[in-house]
């Protein structure tokens, strides 16, 4: 399992260090990492070390930076080799920037650099302006998101990130599933959706992803009942039921499951191919919901 964390797990706040974890997040990684067989990773657009803070004492596989630095289950660190000096270049342009226009906050995150605009969301058109007009190399990736625009080496992103965890035990031979509520979060569904997983869009807007949420609360609530049913012993846990999860093409439409355990849009995949269906047999309830044959 895969999850986003700012807008997914976290509620976003109005700068990027004043964000909280809730004690119902709290509760829910003290039983997450088991109930998934310790295949459970974050993949957020902060660095390693952020996460660890935010989370901490928590201690989970972790990419950060969008893929440009990841720590495996094992533990193990890799941090994918830059060119920084059009980043400090760069950096030295926005703080510029940053300077003229009040209430803009430029967020340095050594590989990347992020220009947040919450604070003055009528800049926004300005913001996005001045960074598309940047002098940056043609491997750079300028990347827009909730409020911020980003530039980063463009090698790395979410979606290579989950790959290479797929590659890796316990994640390698399952089927992937990741929630994320931001554009940014769109690579990861697609790579999702190519290995036959489960990607929910959390919140609104236009996604790849198949399933939507309607907010953090939402996935918290979906995760919750998930590990619960799991914990019970039932003879299955629900990754789609209660309603919890819809198509992502419509937010009032739920998944819900029917009699047969299949779900009425039979065009959204399962976790093990077509019809879809809403819950994972027990036993099997882990960072990809069920296992499968590596693609």
């Amino acid at each position: 399992m895969f999850l986003d964390l700012d807008g997914t797990l976290i509620e976003i706040a109005h700068r990027p260090d004043a964000v909280r974890r809730s004690r119902r997040l709290d509760a829910l990684l003290a039983r997450l990492p088991a109930a998934t067989g310790n295949a459970l990773a974050v993949v957020s657009g902060r660095p390693v070390a952020d996460v660890d803070r935010l989370l901490a004492p928590h201690h989970l596989a972790v990419a950060g930076i969008h893929g440009m630095e990841r720590r495996g289950a094992d533990g193990k660190v890799t941090r994918v080799p830059v060119d920084l000096d059009w980043i400090h270049d760069a950096h030295r342009a926005m703080k510029h920037f940053v300077v003229a226009h009040a209430g803009l906050l430029l967020e340095n995150k050594g590989v990347s650099l992020a220009l947040h605009y919450r604070g003055r969301p009528e800049l926004e058109d300005t913001v996005q302006q001045f960074v598309a007009d940047l002098d940056l190399p043609a491997a750079a990736e300028r990347l827009r998101g909730r409020k911020v625009v980003e530039i980063k080496p463009g090698q790395m992103n979410k979606g290579t990130a989950i790959r290479a965890f797929m590659s890796e035990p316990p994640f390698a031979g399952r089927t992937p599933v990741f929630a994320g509520d931001d554009v940014t979060d769109e690579s990861g569904f697609a790579v999702v959706n190519e290995l036959g997983g489960v990607s929910v869009k959390v919140g609104a807007g236009a996604t790849a992803a198949k399933w939507r949420l309607p907010g953090v609360g939402g996935v918290l609530a979906w995760l919750t009942e998930a590990v619960s049913t799991r914990r019970s012993g039932a003879e299955t846990c629900s990754i789609a039921g209660s309603g919890a999860l819809s198509d992502s093409r419509s937010d009032t439409r739920s998944a819900t499951r029917s009699d047969t355990g299949t779900d009425a849009d039979s065009d959204v995949r399962s976790v093990a191919g077509s019809p879809a269906r809403s819950t994972i047999p027990n036993g099997d309830y882990s960072a990809a919901t069920k296992s499968v044959k590596s693609p």
